[in-house]
């Protein structure tokens, strides 16, 4: 196509009206020169001469030759003119015939890439079940190349041989019903869906499958089965692998049966539809987040352990060392518990216990942290928070528990409720030395001090870090 447009592009326009001047010409020469002939013809120059130059001079035929070299002329101007047409059509023809060349190349690649690269079995065969093409994850999923015994990895290599020992798709079938119900559907409908059938390798070993195919044309137009064929047996062993991981969390979390059940409940839609993992994976998240709450909760009055205490003291004592910020910290401890344990039982003792938890959690800031201590004692870590600010908050608890009213079971009587508060404070603006585990001693030691004073009372214990000796400030409670 290129090389006959480069022929006719070489052919001037101007060619065809010189042309057909030129064989205008001819034509008269010749037409004169048969003329000359016949009038020398000797027998005609005695009989019909002077006939014959009658007929000449009104003969208008002629007269026409005469035109001719004009009238070759003019068809040869417009000839030429359509040539130049044609060219121009020409050129537009190549161009679009590149481009359509182009993309039909590209599309080519991106299928070709597309056919080799995807991992499920694609092949076309002909209605004889004769293997014609077939990408390299199905050559892999089928083993025919370990059963052909051959190293290449070419995959038309491959398919060469296989026609050479006439291996067709019907062999690899492992009922071969299965392949006249896929023709007969196929001639029925032009296309199937989701049929499972059982695919043989070459090695004898079967396996579930899921094939879909549709019927095509080749290029000589006769029908061919184009189809996909994906392995079941890979999802299967996921699916027993979940099974198994189900089973051991099952048994790792056996004292929550709430969340076990879940669990089952999800691995067993996951057969269904295994989407539903995330959802698994979301209630072991909220599973975990329950465990750590345990872990740092005390199970009696809801605030937190001892341990988880000592962890927010070191937190705060460092982000206040390092922002030059004072915080308080509040020993609290209930008054006589022992004797409501013995008078009332420990089931009463556990009450108070709660009653006090509550006050403190009304009566504190929410980024405030409440903990139990131990027995019957509760520490508060109030952030940022200088000594007057946080002996309000000490003076509001100890109203509030000594304002409630606690009804005894044994004689329907009322009792009452009152604690001790110890207070220090730790202030690194003004040299503060002490560590975290100095502070609790110190709040102890302001709750030991309300203790020896007659107890239901708050007690501020501050170090004069300019004195050699440690002195005993009480701030008085405001009513």
């Amino acid at each position: 196509m290129e090389d006959y447009v480069n022929l006719e592009k070489r052919r001037v326009s101007l060619v065809y009206p010189l042309g057909g001047f030129f064989a205008g010409l001819l034509f008269v020469i010749a037409a004169y020169a048969i003329e000359i002939l016949l009038l020398s013809y000797s027998p005609l120059q005695n009989t019909l001469w002077h006939t014959f130059h009658l007929l000449h001079a009104i003969n208008p035929i002629l007269y026409i030759t005469d035109l001719a070299p004009f009238i070759l002329m003019i068809a040869g101007v417009l000839a030429g003119r359509k040539h130049e047409e044609s060219i121009r059509y020409l050129v537009k023809l190549q161009d679009l015939l590149k481009e359509r060349s182009t993309r039909l190349k590209t599309i080519s690649q991106r299928y070709g890439n597309l056919f080799a690269r995807i991992d499920d079995c694609l092949f076309e065969t002909d209605m004889a079940g004769m293997i014609r093409d077939m990408n390299p994850a199905g050559l892999k999923i089928l083993k025919i190349p370990e059963f052909l015994g051959t190293e290449s990895e070419d995959k038309e290599v491959i398919l060469e041989e296989m026609r050479r020992r006439k291996i067709s798709a019907v062999d690899l079938y492992e009922n071969p019903e299965d392949r006249k119900r896929l023709i007969n559907d196929l001639l029925k409908e032009g296309k199937i869906t989701n049929l499972q059938v059982r695919i043989k390798r070459l090695n004898g070993v079967a396996f579930d499958a899921v094939l879909d195919a549709f019927i095509d044309y080749d290029e000589k137009g006769q029908p061919i089965i184009l189809g996909k064929l994906v392995d079941l047996s890979a999802i299967k062993q996921a699916q027993y692998l979940l099974q198994e991981t189900n089973q051991l969390l099952s048994e790792k979390n056996s004292e929550l049966s709430e969340t076990v059940a879940e669990l089952q409940m999800l691995k067993e839609r996951y057969q269904q539809r295994s989407s539903e993992l995330d959802s698994l994976n979301s209630e072991l998240k909220k599973t975990n987040m329950k465990l750590e709450e345990m872990a740092i909760t005390d199970g009696l009055t809801g605030l937190f352990n001892h341990r988880h205490l000592m962890k927010l003291l070191i937190r705060e004592w460092e982000r206040s060392k390092r922002n030059r910020k004072e915080f308080c910290l509040l020993m609290i401890d209930i008054d006589h518990f022992k004797e409501f344990n013995d008078t009332w039982g420990h089931q009463t003792g556990d009450r108070v216990l709660r009653l006090v938890a509550e006050k403190i959690r009304l009566r504190i800031r929410p980024y405030d942290i409440a903990a139990r201590y131990g027995g019957e004692e509760f520490v508060i870590i109030l952030p940022e928070t200088n000594t007057t600010t946080a002996h309000a908050v000490a003076s509001r608890i100890r109203k509030t528990v000594e304002e409630t009213d606690l009804m005894l079971e044994k004689d329907k009587k009322k009792g009452k409720v009152t604690v001790s508060i110890g207070l220090t404070a730790f202030m690194p603006d003004k040299g503060d030395p002490r560590s975290s585990d100095q502070l609790l001693q110190d709040a102890d030691s302001g709750l030991y001090l309300a203790k020896n004073r007659g107890r239901n009372r708050i007690e501020t214990y501050h170090r004069d870090f300019l004195a050699e000796d440690t002195k005993l400030l009480r701030v008085p409670e405001k009513n």
